[in-house]
């Protein structure tokens, strides 16, 4: 551990995943534990349990000192005071009871810091027991030398202890008064078996296989408890055979593995070998081994430790890491861990794609390091208010990333605290939320503006209205507007037109008006203006820049015309709906003043026409004057003379729709060009119809293409089918389409006189063309 600014102990932290997965005290194998100063235990891990049978209930607050060995204990206890009293790092071996009957034996390295002593032991027991069997091989017991050292299998039958232990027995052969006898000097070895009977105890009591096999043919000597409780063979079937007989490993595995390791090595430790018992049940064992020599034969003694539960626990907790890994991975947020300096410990696929960097750059690196220095700034400050709040924190900010574009992330913090209540880090999720906030602000600004104009809408016409129906904003004007011959244009030239009109008034509105004024569209083809602080003098004046503005502007082929009507509360007794009121019915009356406007719409589309194709404003022209001189000489009355007369002026306004190119062309039109030149009768009535004005002349437009024999269009009506306007204007157009001098083709006047004659009966009325022939040509 180490001091940090403060003052207060650092955190010792790993910087791999299971270091953000897990606390400190689950990794690894060996026993870690924190001890309070009067030597009782605050904490400790996993193995303690697993391995000595403790839960934490029987480890937390108890003494360390009862768990270890009596004749260990003092030495235990001097250590940690030499280790409280210098501070300096103790090391110490001792071996501790577990409660299943089980010891172990462990080298310790602790250090005292902060009153706490911080302690790991590392399990040496194969190591241990190792050297307490090579010492051993200098005692002196009393053993039966006469027994033989061979059976008749040629197995060796000493035991453990008997290759440990030499005897010590002196045998002299001779005769005493002519007998043969043996002269003997026998020591007393009853505190020795005593000595040995422990021994045994303590082998059986080790919970790590031990195996002592002859080193020449690989026969097992002797084995211990926990070689039959593992593996499943009793003492009696392993002695004399073979662990490869055994089928406790393969032959192979056993000669390069442990044999030539050992008699090359003198001994290995700690090497992994997969083994098997004799139910075929597969078990991880970590062997040590180490030759043993008493001067007459050699012998392999090894010790195995079944790791099988614990490599199991390690593959679940590795298999848990991925998995977890796996789902942060996934997981479309970037996800983050931080220590307590704010270097980044970790980090998911998404963070590393927000940040535009790969993973190992921005592990190890703090935020100046990936971020701009501004935004590194504001994320360090959330960072210690993190840390010292202890709470969860969530901040939006705009930051410039790898790709050195502006992204608006939503981050939300929380403190990573340890099992003892410790902030370690900060855990983060971070995501980019610029796209929503550009929607939502487009959302917030589409509930207030009407997307066609740009102006207010309705919702917030009526939410200002209540705002500013206030004492201090008096007086308060209030001017509405309706675009004039909006529904005709719509029905005529489609809703593109019309919104063009619309947009042209918005404009001209807009652009009149002061900064705190409110314009708004409240309707298809409505405005509405509020003007806070505002007298009726003052609103007339904003009232006539508008119209300025509209009269100057223009748009596509119409002008936009509004009419408008205004109003002033002046008083805070006045209803502001009285006042609406009264400017509503000023906008009608001045609309009604001005009700020719759709005549006036048609007139701006026949000066289009006539700006498209000056032919087509002498023709139009011409044909009307033919229309009324034929329609006066047929005897119709004056009224019926001109509205005849302006449906000839009127007769191809449905050209209006046609490209001027193919109204100029003085080439043989295309197919194409024809069928589009077809639809301008039907053009024509739609204009027409459409206004009041007009209406009764719209079908004479609509017929004036039909035949007398029915070979005409767009409905090849015939005969008297066809009204008589219609048969009039027909004649009139035919006459001048063929004396027209512009025309390739013309006909002098006597020609087209002739043309008409032959064509009546068939594309034209007999009675018109003998009346136009006889009466309007003479």
């Amino acid at each position: 551990m180490e001091q940090n600014k403060s003052g207060q102990p650092g955190k010792t932290q790993t910087y791999d995943d299971a270091a953000l997965l897990s606390q400190f005290f689950e990794i690894g194998l060996n026993f870690l534990c924190i001890i309070a100063a009067d030597g009782k235990i605050i904490k400790a891990n996993k193995p303690w349990e697993e391995l000595l049978g403790y839960p934490q209930k029987d480890l937390i607050g108890h003494s360390f000192s009862q768990f270890v060995f009596r004749e260990d204990a003092e030495a235990a206890e001097k250590a940690l005071f030499e280790l409280a009293n210098t501070n300096k790092t103790v090391g110490f071996i001792s071996r501790l009871n577990g409660k299943n009957g089980k010891w172990l034996c462990l080298e310790w390295e602790a250090q005292f810091l902060d009153g706490l002593i911080y302690a790991s032991g590392k399990d040496i027991t194969g190591k241990k027991i190792v050297e307490d069997l090579l010492q051993t091989r200098d005692t002196k017991i009393f053993s039966d030398y006469i027994k033989k050292e061979l059976n008749t299998s040629g197995h060796s039958s000493k035991t453990l202890a008997e290759i440990l232990i030499p005897s010590e027995t002196v045998l002299l052969l001779g005769s005493w008064e002519g007998v043969g006898c043996a002269y003997g000097i026998v020591k007393d070895i009853s505190a020795e078996h005593a000595v040995l009977e422990n021994f045994y105890k303590i082998i059986d009591a080790i919970p790590a296989i031990m195996v002592l096999t002859n080193a020449e043919n690989y026969r097992i000597i002797d084995v211990n408890a926990a070689f039959t409780e593992k593996l499943g063979y009793s003492r009696d079937e392993a002695i004399g055979r073979t662990a490869v007989e055994l089928k406790i490993c393969n032959e192979a595995v056993y000669k390069k593995d442990i044999a030539k390791v050992m008699l090359e090595q003198g001994g290995f430790r700690d090497k992994y070998i997969k083994i098997r018992n004799r139910w075929g049940q597969v078990i991880d064992g970590l062997h040590s081994g180490v030759i043993l020599d008493n001067k007459r034969e050699k012998y392999f003694f090894t010790v195995t430790l079944d790791m099988t539960a614990l490599k199991e626990t390690e593959h679940r907790k590795t298999s848990r890491i991925r998995l977890l890994e796996s789902l942060l991975d996934s997981i479309p947020e970037a996800v983050f861990y931080k220590d307590g300096e704010g270097t980044y410990l970790d980090c998911n696929t998404a963070c590393a794609k927000l940040l535009g960097r790969d993973k190992n750059m921005i592990v190890g690196k703090t935020d100046m390091d990936v971020v701009n220095p501004e935004a590194a700034e504001r994320a360090r400050f959330i960072d210690r208010e993190t840390l010292r709040s202890r709470r969860t924190i969530r901040t939006e900010d705009w930051f410039v990333l790898g790709d050195g574009v502006r992204t608006l992330c939503e981050i939300l913090k929380a403190p990573h605290v340890d099992a003892e209540g410790n902030v370690i880090g900060i855990v983060g999720i971070c995501r980019d939320i610029t796209e929503q906030r550009r929607r939502e602000e487009e959302s917030r600004y589409l509930s207030y503006h009407d997307p066609l104009t740009g102006l207010y809408n309705r919702r917030y016409y009526e939410e200002e209205l209540r705002r500013i129906d206030v004492d201090r904003n008096l007086p308060v004007s209030i001017i509405l507007g309706d675009v004039n011959s909006l529904k005709f244009v719509n029905d005529i030239f489609g809703h593109q037109e019309g919104d063009r009109l619309i947009k042209c008034a918005a404009q001209a509105i807009r652009s009149s008006c002061r900064a705190g004024d409110i314009v708004a569209r409240i309707g298809g083809d409505e405005f509405a203006l509020l003007l806070p602080n505002t007298d009726f003098a003052d609103s007339q004046r904003v009232l006539g820049r508008i119209n300025e503005q509209i009269a100057i502007g223009k748009a596509g082929m119409l002008d936009a015309t509004v009419s408008f009507g205004g109003a002033t509360k002046v008083s805070g007794t006045q209803d502001i709906y009285d006042i609406i009121k009264k400017a509503e019915d000023r906008m009608y009356r001045n609309k009604f003043e001005r009700r020719s406007a759709d005549g006036k719409t048609i007139g701006a589309l026949i000066g289009t026409l006539y700006e498209k194709s000056r032919r087509e404003m002498e023709h139009s022209k011409r044909v009307g004057e033919l229309c009324a001189a034929i329609a006066a000489a047929m005897g119709l009355d004056s009224y019926t003379v001109n509205r005849i007369k302006l449906a000839g002026i009127m007769h191809d306004i449905g050209k209006i729709y046609i490209d001027e190119n193919i109204l100029l062309k003085k080439g043989r039109l295309t197919l194409t060009e024809q069928g589009e030149i077809h639809c301008h009768p039907e053009l024509g009535y739609r204009i027409l119809s459409a206004s009041e004005s007009f209406s009764d002349i719209a079908q004479y437009v609509f017929q004036h293409h039909e035949h007398w024999d029915g070979g005409g269009y767009p409905k090849k009506l015939k005969a008297e089918e066809i009204l008589l306007p219609a048969r009039i204007i027909a004649v009139a157009e035919a006459y001048d389409a063929m004396i027209n001098p512009i025309s390739s083709n013309a006909m002098t006047p006597d020609e087209g006189a002739r043309e008409l004659l032959r064509c009546a009966g068939i594309r034209y009325d007999p009675d018109v063309v003998k009346v136009f022939v006889e009466k309007c040509l003479k």
